[in-house]
């Protein structure tokens, strides 16, 4: 892995940040689950879900049209059982060289997805109006000295505010289904991790907004923005959790989960669903 300066950077290929030898808010998140857990993200990296590959599709067609024309393409509405069947996806393979064949339902849903996020007023303004797209951001912790990376999908300015929009599909978009993604998946630490980044390169009063457009009809769209205590929760568990690594990088333990019996109770939601029962 490479080391690079920090600052702010346009158009750097992904590859070459994926290459950046700093910490980033993906491993940051794996090591709450347990330094053993981030350290195996990072050595053996897994091949990409179905979902990502949509995710990501869809990223590049809003984004990043030129990159998703380059790596993606529709394939084929056929099986791959005839031999002419067989022949078809031959030339069609030949005549797409390293390109990700997205199935023609999966092509069509996230054009509808596009078109969605588009037509709506507020979303639409964030990604129109002016600012730059998929910036690269490598700065040095203050407190620890280490050095952090982090790729934003949009800086642009909003309500006359600097922003980092961040566009997401999921499966619920309403304010309810975000929040339970959001917590589930950990993007309080995201949008702390990047406001913290930004403003340690060029401080300013920023705002870092969700665009969430869903993955099925009708496409629904929303943009969210995480509130004060959400943000603060995400900050000080960034900071607990770099602190941790690099304990461990230091001596090199990478410790897994806690020895000995673990005791564990029922979640919330389901001593609430007991309370619901009538006897």
């Amino acid at each position: 892995m490479s080391n690079s300066s920090t600052g702010i950077t346009a158009n750097l290929p992904f590859a070459e940040y994926l290459a950046i030898d700093a910490m980033n808010t993906s491993t940051l998140k794996k090591v709450g689950q347990s330094p053993q857990h981030a350290q195996h993200a990072l050595l053996t990296p897994s091949e990409p879900s179905a979902a990502f590959v949509i995710g990501d599709a869809f990223h590049g067609l809003v984004l990043e049209p030129d990159r998703f024309a380059e790596e993606y393409a529709e394939a084929p509405d056929r099986p791959k059982r005839t031999k002419a069947d067989k022949e078809a996806w031959e030339d069609w393979t030949e005549a797409h060289p390293n390109t990700t064949a997205l199935k023609p339902a999966d092509w069509d849903a996230i054009h509808k997805m596009q078109i969605s996020v588009l037509f709506h007023e507020t979303a639409a303004e964030i990604l129109a109006g002016e600012g730059s797209n998929e910036l690269t951001m490598v700065w040095e912790d203050a407190e620890t000295g280490a050095l952090c990376k982090g790729r934003a999908d949009r800086f642009t300015t909003f309500d006359g505010v600097s922003v980092i929009a961040d566009l997401k599909s999921t499966i619920d978009a309403s304010p309810d289904g975000w929040a339970r993604s959001s917590a589930r998946f950990g993007y309080h630490q995201q949008a702390a991790w990047y406001l913290d980044g930004a403003n340690a390169l060029a401080p300013m009063d920023r705002r870092f907004l969700f665009i969430c457009c869903e993955k099925t009809a009708p496409y629904g769209v929303t943009v969210q923005e995480l509130d004060a205590d959400a943000i603060a929760a995400g900050e000080k568990l960034n900071r607990i959790y770099l602190r941790r690594w690099l304990r461990c990088v230091e001596k090199q333990i990478f410790n897994g989960y806690p020895d000995g019996v673990l005791k564990f109770g029922l979640p919330g939601w389901t001593r609430n669903e007991i309370d619901k029962l009538e006897e």
